[in-house]
């Protein structure tokens, strides 16, 4: 009956994000059973299906009728959308109009968007050449856009699918107040990666227990918004998975995807992308009249980028209209022979098109299958390149998704090519139109299209290259992570976290490629040093998957590398309060550590211990251990990890009552990450020591310390920073007699722990424990239920903004 499992899966989610009791427990499935008049037993029976039992109508209606009361959902159309799932009838007018139902209410026409994880206006990077024509086509897309949610553009490769879909979703940005999204999926090779490339896109991390797709279509909710996939072909099943269920959950979102075929998805409509316009050649033909095609006006145009003083002369006529009848109006494949211009003439262009495609196999120049003629143009186009711009050429295509000048001469120097003719290679592939640039960050980036790369890809095996190419591909990508590694604590944190999501799909082919050749070492060394990176991202799902595949492969692995493995996966555990697994990691690593006589891998893993005794409430193992691994790293002089000690040191201190202790600790801290310039972490002590100020009734300087630590997390974007300041500031507010702001800070601050995936409470126990108390004396258990309730489901910018002008009244 309906989609079962999706049901628990939605159902399950929704009461354990409610409160209802107003104990600020997590509400179970036995408090579930209990409200809809079944035993635990059963009811879990009847949500699995199991031994024959389903969920009746006045099952799900209770079910319904309970997330209403619990205010686990809002509006009308969540409830329906409920109902739909397992084809239970809607309510009756009456049964809407009758409590708890009554308190559902429709999303607002335009709902505010959080700037915290904000979908940009648009994130479509337009192409640097002209959009040539297509206005028939456009229209009716536009027109069919308007008409489905899920429109999809199919035909050959390099016909130009993209390049409309871009135009038109341009075109639409007004339409879509939620915003415009290009996911480009050519470089993700894994149908798994989809939804975590969707998701890192919209700014959204993974949580716990609970679906990836869960946590995008609960983001994209009541937000006009549309996406367009691009390059689905590879991916087509995990595409119209991903659409299935965006579209069904999302009432206002639209997709548009490019591939060359369908998705194959219940009410998908599809759009067969037809080639430009063709001339039929003719002795009689005038320039005029040949300007009357598209095909012949991106020749022109193209070829007038490549030349600027190339024009169509009388005699070019006949030739330019030949080009474009022999190419078949492809857009990709007229675009590389106009490149040609700059050592050919258009007579000299035709005639080697025309003896390139009288080869091709089963059929002639008069009417080649699309993607021979494709094939045939890209062939033609590489012949015509000098012997080192073929090397570099085929070299390149190792990247995924584009790369760096930097890159290119590491991954593409050798023997036959030192640096200075990769650089002259690259520069005059990108004259040639072989290779794209564009300019992101002050920094030229370079890429390749899909159907180019493809045949490089091809040339490269052929020529016995790969092997070395991905080698010194993976040695590039290890030295940028394992420097990147230790750039996240500094003051470069954020250039280099954007220069990893650039990076990412590089990062994911190299893995890829490791894995396949069986390289047990480089692939954990890899991803030892990606670890800082998918922990603030909160790839955490990812990079378990990546490091379980690592570790089943056979052979030895080097101490040094187990114990890094080990520890990071112990810091997976902790993240996820799983606290046994953790200390058992840990404890291995620090074995390993300990056999190298490593004092600094040594501190680093009692520090880690320290932090599962912290969490657990052990404050005295956690002071041991904590000055243990300060002692062994004063010795090895890691300024960085010895401030990180002084702050943990300090968060104990203060948990013992040792506030005067705490706060020394805790200004010492902050003073050394001042001078590495460490804002992240200044921001972090800033607000254990605003606690400890608390505590010592120093309101004032409370006050000045919650707002510059949540004003920077909040320009950096840290949301499990932004969540504990929220919780500090809370806490100072309860204390100041304004428990109904802080209780919409705990709420919120609720909401985006769960969202990070990260426990609660991020700050001091005691002062969380204290905040709660005190705000519990000022008001009714109902009042704070309600007030909690509103902290969880407003606006995170505008809880934030709350906050800062608490702080500043």
């Amino acid at each position: 009956m309906g989609n079962l499992k999706e049901f628990r899966e939605r159902v399950h989610d929704l009461y354990r994000r409610t409160s209802p009791y107003g104990d600020e427990r997590r509400t179970t499935q036995r408090d579930l059973a209990a409200a809809v008049a079944l035993s635990p037993a059963e009811l879990s029976k009847r949500l699995n299906g199991a031994q024959g039992t389903h969920l009746s109508q006045r099952d799900i209606q209770a079910i319904v009728r309970t997330l209403a009361a619990w205010q686990a959902i809002h509006t009308r159309a969540q409830a329906l959308e409920l109902l739909t799932l397992l084809d239970c009838p809607p309510f009756s007018e009456a049964e809407w109009q009758a409590p708890p139902l009554d308190l559902l209410t429709e999303p607002a026409p335009a709902p505010v968007v959080n700037p915290l994880t904000a979908l940009p206006a648009t994130s479509l990077l337009m192409p640097l050449t002209s959009f040539v024509g297509r206005e028939q086509e456009r229209t009716r897309v536009e027109q069919l856009l308007a008409a489905t949610r899920l429109l999809t553009l199919t035909g050959t490769g390099g016909v130009g699918k993209t390049r409309l879909a871009v135009q038109v979703a341009a075109n639409l940005t007004a339409s879509f107040a939620g915003g415009v999204l290009l996911i480009e999926l050519a470089p993700v090779a894994e149908p798994g990666l989809v939804p975590p490339t969707l998701a890192a896109s919209l700014g959204l991390r993974e949580e716990p227990g609970r679906l990836l797709i869960t946590t995008i279509a609960d983001y994209l909710y009541g937000k006009r918004v549309l996406l367009l996939l691009d390059n689905c072909e590879h991916l087509t099943r995990a595409c119209a998975e991903l659409a299935d269920t965006l579209l069904r959950r999302c009432p206002q979102l639209s997709i548009l995807a490019t591939s060359r075929e369908p998705l194959g998805v219940a009410g998908e409509t599809t759009y067969r992308v037809p080639s430009l316009s063709v001339p039929v050649a003719s002795v009689t033909m005038q320039v005029a009249e040949l300007y009357r095609y598209e095909s012949s006006q991106l020749f022109v145009k193209r070829a007038q980028s490549a030349d600027p003083d190339f024009e169509v002369g009388a005699r070019d006529v006949i030739a330019v209209a030949e080009i474009c009848a022999y190419l078949d109006g492809i857009p990709l494949a007229i675009e590389l022979a106009a490149a040609q211009v700059r050592a050919l003439t258009a007579q000299q262009i035709a005639a080697g098109l025309a003896d390139r495609l009288c080869r091709l196999p089963g059929g002639s120049h008069t009417s080649p299958p699309r993607q021979q003629t494709i094939r045939a143009s890209v062939e033609w186009s590489y012949s015509r390149l000098a012997s080192r711009e073929q090397s570099v050429l085929r070299r390149l295509a190792i990247f995924a998704a584009g790369w760096l000048l930097e890159a290119a001469e590491q991954v593409c120097t050798a023997d036959d090519l030192p640096p200075a003719m990769v650089q002259e290679a690259l520069i005059q592939l990108v004259n040639k139109s072989m290779v794209n640039m564009e300019r992101r960050g002050g920094q030229a980036r370079y890429t390749m299209l899909e159907s180019i790369r493809q045949y490089a890809l091809e040339e490269l095996a052929a020529a016995g290259e790969l092997a070395a190419v991905q080698q010194r591909c993976a040695t590039y990508y290890l030295n940028l992570a394992e420097e990147a590694e230790q750039k996240l604590l500094g003051a470069e944190q954020q250039s280099w976290l954007a220069c990893l999501d650039l990076e990412h799909d590089n990062l994911r082919a190299v893995l890829t490629a490791l894995l396949v050749r069986g390289d047990k070492v480089l692939t954990l060394r890899l991803l030892n040093a990606l670890w800082k990176f998918w922990h603030i991202r909160a790839y955490f799902s990812e990079w378990q998957q990546w490091l379980a595949t690592a570790r089943a492969l056979s052979g030895p692995v080097p101490a040094e590398v187990e114990a890094r493995t080990l520890s990071a996966l112990g810091l997976l555990n902790l993240t996820r309060a799983e606290y046994p697994q953790a200390r058992a990691a840990f404890e291995q690593a620090l074995a390993l550590w300990r056999s190298l006589h490593s004092k600094r891998g040594e501190a680093t893993i009692l520090n880690n211990l320290a932090l599962v005794a912290e969490y657990q409430g052990d404050y005295t193992l956690a002071t041991r251990l904590l000055e243990e691994s300060l002692t062994l790293m004063q010795e090895v002089g890691s300024t960085s990890v010895i401030a990180s000690l002084l702050n943990n040191l300090g968060k104990v201190a203060q948990e013992q009552g040792e506030y005067d202790r705490a706060a020394s600790l805790l200004e010492e801290s902050i003073l050394v990450w001042q001078s590495l310039g460490d804002e992240r972490s200044i921001a972090t002590a800033q607000n254990n020591l605003a606690l400890v100020t608390l505590h010592q009734g120093d309101y004032v300087t409370a006050r000045r310390l919650l707002c510059s630590s949540l004003t920077m997390r909040r320009a950096l974007k840290d949301r499990w920073g932004v969540a504990a300041s929220l919780e500090g500031t809370a806490c100072l507010l309860a204390v100041l007699g304004q428990p109904e702001t802080a209780v919409h800070l705990f709420g919120c601050a609720a909401v985006i722990c769960e969202a990070v995936g990260l426990p609660t409470p991020l700050i001091g126990l005691s002062s969380y424990q204290q905040g709660l108390t005190l705000v519990r004396q000022q008001l009714s258990a109902e009042g704070l239920t309600r007030l909690w309730q509103v902290g969880r489901t407003a606006e995170e910018e505008q809880v934030v903004a709350a906050a800062l002008a608490a702080l500043a009244g």
